[in-house]
């Protein structure tokens, strides 16, 4: 089963949305737009609470905002899987 948690981030209110598979947990998280560490942390706590892996982080549009929390996310681990090189050999 499919399961979304959507959370409104930064001054804008921007919508950003946690899709995850229930057996898996295999995740995508949809616009990251995170605006501070505290909101950072409430997606990376959402993230580890629930054991997700996240595979995907899919941008609608691309932002300092959305790019500081890829970045931060890649920094402590939360994503570290999708540094993996999957490209063929």
């Amino acid at each position: 089963m499919i399961k979304i948690q959507k959370f409104r981030f930064n001054g804008y209110r921007e919508s950003t949305y946690v899709i995850w598979e229930e057996e898996s947990k295999e995740t995508f998280i949809l616009d990251p737009g995170c605006g501070d560490d505290t909101e950072q942390a409430m997606l990376a706590d959402f993230i580890s609470e629930q054991k997700l892996i996240p595979v995907k982080i899919l941008n609608m549009s691309f932002s300092v905002i959305k790019f500081g929390w890829v970045r931060q996310s890649l920094r402590c681990g939360i994503c570290q899987d999708m540094l993996q090189d999957t490209s063929p050999s």
